[in-house]
């Protein structure tokens, strides 16, 4: 069977290259070899175009649509799951191309809501997930001490509210939005275990879940030639974050004992570059430590002929990093924290090596090691190129083809306790003082359905049209409207079948009246869809 497939990211090479970008990229061209027809939806922060123009572009054989997007649509603080712009766009291609299957990688600054969309056009749905998104606004898992978070359903102690704009958001509603929305995708793919396992504790259903390994293009890394050197080469690429763990290499390598003889190589850039640059300086590392800066990724065979072993030393627990995935097939060993889906690509003792993240004894014991058996580092790569070479993109596309296929699986109903919905993106401040465990909260522009709401409260200068209106009190909504309007209050005192407030702050008086009176919630609901107009 052929698949029209689109395919959305919210970056896209060349434009900007991470390792979410290449396997979105590759895959791309993967199905399309295999004949497939694949249009590309995808974020630009570079380009010259107007804010939300649409622009059209071929890059290596791929059809790209990309829009563009502004600093504000990532920010942490702002909305940067839903996006009517974006919606507006994707519905635009659907369209067009009538796909049927949505694959989904990093959408961040993009919109959730084109989920929503896909379903309504019967389109399957398939996410392939490269960190903690889904759950946790920041992505790392880490709290603001770099630690580990271990309750992950407690958002609000690191961002109690969305507040970017003038706006007022709970935390409370971004996680429920997240739940209503995900719990619509077929199929969830992890390149590790461990970030599905963390997904299925995070509440996502393990009938949808799947680990995939990500691919690698072996063809594009075939005929390495390593360049001699009279060091021993440590190569990191990435990105340079704190979260990374470069400082606790750079660290290790201050106080090494075969300190003239090492050379550490940093590929990439980041906010933490010049820190780097400070230490090294300090520390009297300039013959040690080379910034080889941002490097495209067709040309980053080049810097893996310098490279000797890779180094990975995150702090936070990585899914499946292409970085390693790469070195390996390079015939590289790596050494890497004891972390996350490290563990999984890493083969302690045979592909290479791995230590206590953060602690800078137990990396230099590692890199001592390769000193002392330089032997090893020629027979663990080989061993990590043997494991790689069996996991081309060719080969991981027909495991996802099969998910694009298989008969559809159900999973329990998204709905939990009870749905309210504010107009506009000023909350009552009281909900973030909330700790429901049966109340959902969302922006009312985010749900597409109206039978997916409970409660709807509109707000003061609201322009809802009366149809609209009167669609969703058919549809079991009971509405919380302000006394000034007056057409949907004269509705309301009709039917008695909703509450209208005089200030806006009384406004959730009347969610908790309500949410304290479960039966009389199902009455009006009742009520309500008995409505005739």
């Amino acid at each position: 069977m052929k698949h029209t497939i689109l395919i959305v990211s919210n970056a896209y090479p060349p434009n900007f290259i991470g390792g979410a970008e290449i396997i979105a990229h590759n895959q791309a061209k993967a199905l399309t070899r295999a004949g497939h027809q694949v249009v590309v939806l995808a974020g630009d922060t570079y380009s010259g175009h107007r804010r939300y123009e649409v622009y059209e572009e071929h890059f290596e054989g791929i059809c790209v649509y990309r829009i563009r997007l502004g600093a504000e649509n990532f920010g942490s603080d702002y909305v940067n799951f839903f996006n009517e712009q974006v919606n507006r766009a994707f519905t635009t291609l659907v369209e067009q191309y009538k796909p049927d299957v949505l694959h989904i990688h990093n959408i961040i600054g993009l919109s959730l809501g084109i989920i929503d969309i896909a379903k309504d056009y019967g389109m399957r749905v398939v996410i392939t997930l490269h960190d903690h998104w889904g759950y946790c606004f920041k992505n790392t898992r880490l709290l603001s001490n770099n630690q580990p978070c271990e309750d992950i359903f407690a958002c609000s102690k690191c961002m109690p509210a969305l507040t970017g704009n003038q706006m007022f958001i709970p935390m409370q509603a971004r996680s429920d939005y997240f739940r209503y929305i995900l719990k619509k995708v077929d199929v969830f793919i992890s390149p590790s275990s461990y970030l599905a396992e963390k997904y299925l504790e995070a509440g996502f259903p393990i009938e949808k879940m799947n680990t995939i390994w990500n691919g690698i293009d072996v063809e594009h890394y075939k005929n390495l030639k390593n360049v001699p050197s009279a060091k021993t080469r440590f190569t990191y690429v990435g990105y340079f974050g704190k979260h990374k763990g470069i400082l606790t290499m750079l660290e290790a390598a201050a106080s090494f004992c075969y300190k003239e003889k090492l050379e550490i190589n940093l590929v990439g850039d980041g906010e933490e570059k010049e820190a780097y640059e400070r230490f090294v300086k300090q520390h009297g590392l300039k013959n040690q430590v080379k910034f080889w800066g941002k490097v495209d990724n067709s040309q980053v065979k080049t810097v893996y002929e310098h490279t000797d072993i890779f180094f990975i030393a995150s702090i936070w627990p990585e899914n499946q990093p292409v970085s390693i995935t790469e070195a390996m097939i390079c015939g590289k060993p790596v050494i890497a924290s004891q972390l996350g889906g490290n563990l999984e690509l890493v083969k302690d003792g045979e592909t290479g090596l791995l230590f206590e993240a953060g602690n800078v004894e137990s990396l230099k014991e590692k890199i001592t090691f390769f000193f002392e058996y330089p032997e090893k580092i020629v027979e663990f790569g080989e061993n990590a190129k043997r494991i790689m070479e069996k996991n081309s993109f060719d080969q991981q596309i027909l495991k996802i083809l099969d998910k694009y296929e298989e008969k559809p699986r159900k999973s329990l109903p998204f709905r939990r306790g009870i749905s309210i919905a504010f107009e506009g993106d000023v909350f009552p401040w009281q909900i973030a003082n909330r700790k429901p465990a049966r109340e959902n909260y969302y922006v009312l522009s985010w749900i597409q359905h109206l039978e997916d709401l409970d409660i709807v409260v509109l707000q003061e200068r609201s322009q809802m049209p009366l149809e609209e209106v009167r669609s969703r009190i058919q549809a079991g909504e009971i509405m919380i409207v302000p006394e000034t309007r007056a057409d949907i209050v004269a509705l309301l005192r009709k039917e008695n079948c909703g509450f209208y407030y005089t200030e806006q702050d009384s406004a959730f008086a009347y969610v908790k009246y309500l949410l304290d009176r479960p039966r009389l919630i199902q009455s009006l609901k009742i009520r309500s869809q008995r409505v005739t107009f």
